[in-house]
């Protein structure tokens, strides 16, 4: 059940996870891309904060229902597994 660990293929160094995601690396090569398709799209902030309103509303909507539903049970048949 040893051996070796197993090989990552992104360990640090000059090709570390910062490095390659950082903004100076990969903002002016999808500028570069996205300048090549003849029609642009502007994009409205209001739809991302939209789209985290209706996240975080069914978030709280799932737990609030997981909630409920626990707490109309007995206490009892709760603890008889524990």
């Amino acid at each position: 059940m040893g051996g070796a660990p197993p090989r990552h293929a992104c360990r640090g160094g000059d090709a570390s996870v910062s490095g390659t995601l950082s903004a100076r690396g990969w903002r002016p090569s999808l500028r570069r891309w996205l300048d090549g398709y003849a029609y642009r799209v502007a994009l409205d902030p209001l739809w991302f904060v939209a789209a985290a309103a209706v996240s975080l509303g069914l978030a709280w909507v799932t737990v609030a229902a997981h909630l409920a539903r626990i707490a109309r049970e007995r206490p009892v048949r709760a603890l008889r597994y524990e």
